[in-house]
């Protein structure tokens, strides 16, 4: 695949591809998005080889890749100036020393997921806040070494903060609403079919009050 000069983005989420096959795809500088999801095989040594040949990448998803560490992370952030869009969600390998690497060097960085990365704590919010003024979205769903008073009181406005993946549904709108059985259809149970209401009868209206003489 590295040896196809026009592709540029490709994604090998689940994929039994291991450290030899990912460094090869180093040999094309052309590629702009790299997907390697639940790659399990997937080390540092593949990686830091991939990227160093990979200026031009912006998109970036390792996310439970279990193998991935820090030292991975330091060859991203030296090579790839470019990167836009990081998901790490799921490398519990990973700590504040990933997101140190990143701020210093992916200035360009508009999209972080750091989902169930256990390690990160309050330091990483001070490095992106320093590092990354591009920064508009910041997953950090089940960090829960962060201080969620240090998150309220992070000063940046213009980055939205996700702190769980699960959506909040209105308790009323998940109830789901019991159909009402349609008139003169027949019950499941093999009973008669529900009645219909008579219509209202019609009223005579009251005469008028006499007045008094």
């Amino acid at each position: 695949l590295g040896d196809l000069p026009n592709l540029a983005s490709l994604d090998l989420t689940g994929c039994s591809v291991a450290d030899e096959g990912i460094s090869s795809l180093g040999t094309n500088p052309r590629f702009s998005s790299i997907v390697l999801s639940e790659c399990a095989q997937v080390t540092d040594n593949g990686l830091q080889k991939m990227c160093a040949f990979c200026p031009n990448l912006q998109v970036l998803d390792i996310s439970y890749c279990p193998g991935v560490t820090d030292a991975a992370m330091k060859n991203v952030a030296f090579f790839c100036h470019l990167i836009a869009e990081v998901n790490l969600a799921g490398c519990d390998q990973l700590s504040d020393i990933t997101v140190q690497y990143l701020s210093s060097g992916c200035h360009y960085l508009h999209s972080l997921n750091l989902t169930a990365c256990t390690r990160i704590t309050d330091k990483s919010l001070k490095y992106l806040k320093r590092g990354c003024p591009s920064l508009r979205l910041l997953d950090v769903s089940g960090c829960t070494r962060l201080t969620p008073s240090v998150l309220m009181r992070a000063n940046m406005p213009q980055v939205a903060f996700v702190r769980s993946s699960v959506p909040i549904v209105s308790p009323v709108m998940s109830k789901p609403s019991t159909p009402r059985p349609q008139l003169g259809a027949t019950r499941q149970d093999g009973g008669a079919p529900p009645r219909e209401r008579a219509a209202p009868r019609a009223v005579s209206p009251l005469p008028p009050i006499a007045s008094a003489s």
